[in-house]
């Protein structure tokens, strides 16, 4: 029974013809094509998924897939052999996730091979790449980027040609900087760089203006640009387990945040500006040494925290705060 069209097609656009997925799988290895060119034994399988399409095309999704033993080295004839597998359809998902690649043939930023072009979507997850491989840079087109769980320990500036990239997940790796490239990502809507030696954001972050959700958690941040602020689109910002110390002093221009992760870092005081996070449903600072706001009024939910920092800030200060003695917290009825 053929699988049901997960994409309808739109009421007045043109006519869809959904193709079963099927499967091609070459032994690169037994080929008498370019056979000098593979030096890891395992079989080379290609899926070709070939999804819902108009009456002219489809397109498809390649899957690299391990025999045995992973993959050390992409062949030259690399891409070639995932078009001729895919029927000439444009290959839109490559996933070469769980080997041990690091880094690709120059065959994929060919424009022969159209893949600049048709590829959105490229998985280079736990694999064994220390840099990120040029070839990625050309792929124009690309609106989601898997490159988590390497040993990645920067980002080329060049990585802003991707001017349509969507998702990128960088967690797991060895970044000690947010490079310009990835804040030159002006179309990103998820930016993951949980795992990593980040000291800081840089303050070309702000450029980052669709950024939505950032997760930036169990890395080494000391301190916040003050230039986070001008996220305005920014919901969930996740940032536990790091060394954060403080947090800038306006927050009011992060206007759409509704989630904010603080566990376990450094914080003694959260900054009055809190109260001007507007959208904010849910946060977490639970793990910290807070003086002010204390944690039982950080329990009590979102608007009754508001509201004692209203009242009780300015007990906050160094004559109350340093002085040893019981500061004289107002307490705020429900």
């Amino acid at each position: 029974m053929a699988a049901q069209n997960p994409n309808p097609a739109p009421m007045n656009g043109p006519p869809m013809l959904h193709i079963p997925p099927r499967q091609f799988v070459m032994n690169l290895e037994q080929s008498d094509t370019h056979s000098d060119s593979f030096v890891d034994p395992s079989f080379f399988k290609v899926v070709i998924m070939q999804c819902t399409a108009s009456v002219h095309h489809g397109t498809a999704s390649v899957v690299l897939e391990r025999r045995g033993m992973p993959w050390f080295l992409l062949p030259d004839c690399f891409v070639a052999s995932a078009i001729a597998a895919s029927s000439d359809c444009p290959i839109q998902q490559l996933i070469l996730k769980q080997h041990s690649l690091s880094d690709l043939p120059l065959s994929f930023s060919l424009s022969a091979t159209m893949l600049p072009t048709s590829l959105s979507t490229l998985d280079l997850s736990h694999n064994c790449f220390v840099s990120v491989p040029t070839v990625v840079c050309d792929l124009v087109n690309l609106q989601e980027l898997y490159l988590s769980n390497n040993g990645i320990l920067s980002v080329p500036n060049a990585f802003s040609s991707l001017k349509r990239l969507k998702a990128l997940y960088l967690q797991n790796n060895y970044l000690k900087e947010l490079s310009i490239g990835v804040c030159g990502l002006q179309s990103l809507v998820y930016l993951n760089v949980e795992h990593n030696e980040l000291t800081t954001l840089p303050s070309e972050v702000s450029q980052l203006t669709n950024l939505q959700l950032l997760h930036a958690s169990s890395n080494k941040m000391e301190y916040l640009p003050d230039s986070i602020n001008d996220l305005s689109n920014l919901q969930e910002l996740y940032l536990s387990q790091n060394q954060l110390k403080m947090l800038p002093d306006k927050l009011d221009g992060l206007s759409s945040l509704s989630q904010l992760q603080l566990a376990n870092n450094k914080l003694d005081c959260l900054p009055l500006s809190f109260v001007d996070l507007k959208s904010l449903k849910s946060f977490t600072v639970s793990g910290n040494n807070l003086k002010f706001p204390p944690l039982s009024a950080c329990r009590a939910g979102v608007e009754h925290l508001k509201a004692f920092m209203r009242s009780n800030y300015h007990y906050f200060e160094p004559e109350h705060s340093d002085s040893g003695e019981d500061t004289p917290f107002e307490d705020i009825d429900d």
